[in-house]
């Protein structure tokens, strides 16, 4: 149901029988992070949070077992920018969204100090062709306390993950020049 002025919400759920117990720690690692070092990039860089529920479920084959569930409530920030069909095309993908995809993610490592974890283009959504509506999702491996030096003149010795990203969106022809895409 489409209710006007309401954003339209995902929701992240854990409840599978096997190892339900570490997904539902893991989702609530990621809440946490979204309360917490996202704060302040929600809407911008991520998605806006909602909240986060936790309860039990029966189990599949079990009528007297019971196992943890729980959800996370995000906005819907669209489509995820490849599939895997597309993987073989990312080299055709505009280098005005290659560049958006890093600087979100550098605003990611300065502003909040945390390192994604799982950079892959899956992780990136945008509504329509709207640059400004990319947003990086899925912070299961997330790691906070990350003190990148990318504004360094030497940064690529510094940050992996963006290096990686780097290279995997190959933005820039001469070297690693990233650190200087958002100042």
């Amino acid at each position: 149901m489409d209710i006007p002025g309401s954003p339209n919400v995902i929701a992240k759920v854990a409840v599978n029988d096997a190892g339900a117990e570490a997904w539902v720690l893991r989702l609530e690692e990621e809440a946490r992070l979204y309360c917490n070092e996202l704060r302040h990039l929600q809407g911008r860089v991520v998605p806006r949070f909602f909240g986060f529920y936790t309860g039990t479920r029966q189990r599949v084959f079990s009528r007297w077992d019971v196992a943890p569930a729980a959800c996370m409530i995000l906005e819907d920030c669209g489509d995820s920018l490849v599939d895997e069909t597309l993987r073989a095309y990312l080299e055709q993908l505009p280098r005005s969204l290659k560049i958006e995809v890093m600087k979100n993610v550098l605003r990611l490592h300065k502003e909040a100090g945390c390192k994604h974890g799982e950079l892959e283009l899956e992780n990136f959504v945008m509504r329509g062709n709207d640059l400004n509506s990319v947003r990086l999702i899925d912070f299961k491996y997330a790691r906070v306390g990350h003190r990148c030096k990318y504004g360094d003149r030497c940064a690529r010795a510094h940050c992996k993950e963006l290096d990686r990203l780097e290279d995997v969106l190959k933005i820039f022809k001469c070297g690693h020049r990233y650190a200087t895409i958002i100042r």
